[in-house]
């Protein structure tokens, strides 16, 4: 199975090179995509054979709200999202808009992969600005969820 990690900079804009990619998992990150294009764009990836599970939404940096992060899948089978989650973390990360997981089947029936795809915030190496002290939150709930996957998905 190829996973793939990268950052999209505007799904939007790109669809068509993630269904050109050569891969089984991608976890996308800054996919900046407005609500109003987010069932355009979960439309033209089933079209081609992908599922995808979207992070919640969040504020985009040009106003509106939109969605950050996803999973694509490539694959008849979609990838279904966790619903027992253990502890406020688990609910916070989610809520948070900059976190997504789920569980994708393995080939042949032999199982599952947990993933998780994490968008941080830009600005926030910065150690001067809330934005590095927000991060530090998402990355230590993001430590503590990673650590629950074995025990629950």
């Amino acid at each position: 199975m190829r996973i793939c990690s990268r950052n999209i900079r505007k799904l939007v804009h790109h669809v068509d090179d993630v269904i050109r990619w050569d891969y089984d998992v991608l976890c996308l990150q800054e996919t900046d995509v407005p609500e109003y294009e987010v069932g355009s764009v979960t439309n033209t990836l089933k079209a081609h054979g992908f599922n995808i599970i979207w992070a919640d939404p969040t504020n985009l940096s040009r106003g509106g709200h939109g969605r950050r992060a996803a999973i694509v899948v490539k694959g008849p089978t979609p990838p279904v999202s966790p619903t027992r989650l253990i502890d406020g973390d688990a609910k916070w990360l989610r809520a948070s808009g900059r976190w997504v997981e789920c569980l994708v089947p393995c080939p042949k029936g032999s199982g599952h992969i947990h993933i998780s795809c994490f968008y941080g915030i830009s600005g926030a190496s910065d150690r001067t600005t809330m934005e590095h002290k927000r991060i530090e939150v998402i990355f230590a709930a993001a430590m503590v969820r990673m650590d629950q996957y074995n025990r629950n998905p």
